[in-house]
């Protein structure tokens, strides 16, 4: 078994002024919407971050959580997510990004009121080099070192090569996310071609790398690791080549390799052998929206390093923001202009007949990507990197259906107006997929991660209603929550009714799931956990595994 990086007591502060006091022993708090939690100071919040984005330990088989309150007698399926869970490899080579960490993929069974926890490393190429420590590959922030001009000049020959699609020279760290894919399987992915891993749903253990069948004209080794589920369990996704453009192409599951992809349509990208950075799109039964962000890939800073930049990510903030609508029937492509902006994440996407329309956390500028550096998302307030994560703050995207003269995409504010509750920081944006089921035209509500008090990670979850801009906020003062996702009610009678679930950490180091009342965002329950289990990115609820 690979060793594990050893580190410090998730409790051990290790900040300049070494005046933080281990944390309490006893059971955290429930969290509430209450002014006093949202409120109060960040504390020993740091402590929960650190712990958060360190090492986690795997747990093969399935370990009982304790639950405190009650969990809704419905509650019950399989909730899978992946994320980093190694920022240290085993010669004690340390990642510098929230993004560079190696995959662990981790599972949560509810069943008859009670949960249990498992968590596995993704057996990675990366990974497996890492635990023998040796970083094999550049990942997104961190590269690896060399003892010589020979061993850069081959990792740099290596990356030219993976990013035209020749050899493996880009990282197969699968990370990003995990979605289903057929009959008891999960498909863990990450942004490069390389880095998609059939995973079993039940043990998680890796099954083998997902290949695809050759020759079917659809080049590429950037891609996204959030592809769009169909209805019918098909995924589309898109792949980039550099040099060439986007290939929109739908695949549907197999138990094993290789997969087969169809062409849906080719997208002309502004600067080919600059692409943009795209990490999600959006996608209804009947059309795709790629938004082509003003962000482009800086090829040679990312073969030859980053030199005085933080990222290998040039911002052309005097271009536009070009949004490519796709007919999915026949791959027709009309492509509008925003002004310049960035987004990772989209939710919601509808139709009404004349519109697609999607929410996103929309920044005016890439200027989060810096902040979720490492050293700036462990710091503790005072510390010189303690900085308040930038504004990411929810807008509708409308885009017409049918090109006409004058017809035109258009960005709508929907977040709380600045100053009242909810407004700020808005990430990992969920919605009630089941929304059609209640006669709605559109959807009314998003939840997302949100961040109070300066905070320099998110820090509380909300619920936006973004038909008159007003939220509700839930916080448990210096814990640090992830992702959220809405699970809804089985036979329920509103777009709000279900529950809010996400997975936090507190200042000792131990994680807990927190079930929360979709509608009011009142705590229903914590599913406590007596380890670590990372702050995790992007899961799936897969009721009937």
């Amino acid at each position: 078994r690979a060793a594990r990086p050893s580190r410090a007591p998730p409790w051990r502060c290790g900040c300049a002024a070494k005046r933080c006091a281990p944390p309490s022993a006893q059971a955290p708090q429930a969290g509430a919407s209450t002014s006093s939690a949202l409120n109060a100071p960040l504390g020993e919040q740091h402590l929960s971050a650190r712990a958060a984005l360190g090492g986690v330990e795997e747990l093969a088989e399935p370990r009982e959580l304790r639950v405190v309150g009650a969990l809704p007698e419905w509650l019950a399926g399989t909730y899978l997510r992946n994320g980093p869970g190694m920022y240290e490899d085993a010669a004690g080579n340390i990642l510098t990004h929230m993004f560079d960490g190696y995959g662990a993929v981790l599972r949560v069974r509810f069943e008859g009121g009670r949960v249990w926890v498992s968590q596995r490393f993704l057996q990675s190429g990366a990974y497996k080099a890492a635990s023998a420590g040796t970083m094999r590959f550049r990942e997104f922030n961190t590269a690896p070192t060399h003892s010589s001009a020979l061993g850069k000049a081959r990792e740099v020959a290596a990356t030219v090569l993976g990013a035209v699609g020749v050899g493996e020279g880009l990282t197969d760290n699968a990370s990003v996310n995990v979605v289903p894919f057929g009959d008891r399987t999960a498909l863990a992915l990450t942004e490069t071609a390389s880095g998609a891993y059939l995973v079993d749903a039940d043990t998680l253990a890796t099954k083998e790398r997902l290949t695809l069948q050759p020759g079917d004209g659809m080049p590429g080794s950037l891609t996204t690791a959030h592809p769009c589920v169909q209805r019918d369990g098909a995924l589309l996704n898109f792949v980039t080549e550099v040099g060439l453009g986007l290939s929109l192409y739908r695949m549907r599951p197999v138990q094993r390799s290789p997969a087969r992809r169809e062409l849906v349509a080719r997208v002309a990208l502004a600067e080919p052998f600059a692409p943009s950075w795209m990490h999600d799109f959006a996608a209804t039964e009947n059309h795709a929206l790629l938004c082509e962000w003003p962000i482009r890939f800086d090829m040679s800073r990312m073969l030859l390093g980053n030199g005085s930049a933080p990222t290998p990510f040039d911002w052309r903030g005097d271009a536009p923001t070009r949004l490519h609508l796709v007919r999915l029937s026949d791959g027709n492509v009309d492509t509008y202009e925003l002004p310049a902006a960035f987004a990772f994440h989209f939710a919601g996407a509808h139709e009404d007949g004349e519109h697609l329309h999607v929410f996103g956390a929309v920044c005016e500028d890439p200027q989060i990507v810096e902040a979720l550096a490492l050293d700036r998302c462990r710091a503790a307030p005072g510390e010189p990197e303690h900085k308040p994560i930038p504004v990411a703050s929810l807008r509708r995207i409308s885009v017409p259906l049918r090109r006409a003269p004058g017809a035109r995409a258009t960005m709508t504010e929907v977040s709380p107006p600045a100053g009242k509750r909810g407004s700020g920081f808005a990430e990992f944006p969920c919605v009630n997929e089941t929304w059609r089921d209640f006669g709605r035209s559109a959807v009314r509500y998003v939840w997302a991660l949100h961040a109070v008090g300066g905070s320099n990670l998110g820090n509380a979850l909300v619920k936006v209603d973004t038909r008159d801009r007003t939220a509700k906020v839930w916080r448990r003062p210096d814990f640090i929550p992830g992702e959220p996702i809405f699970v809804p009610r089985p036979d329920g009678e509103a777009e709000d009714d279900g529950v809010l679930m996400a997975c936090t950490h507190g200042p000792d180091g131990k994680a807990s799931f927190v079930v929360l009342d979709a509608s009011t965002m009142e705590e229903l329950a914590s599913c406590e956990a007596d380890v670590t289990l990372g702050y995790g990115f992007h899961g799936t609820m897969l009721s009937d595994v």
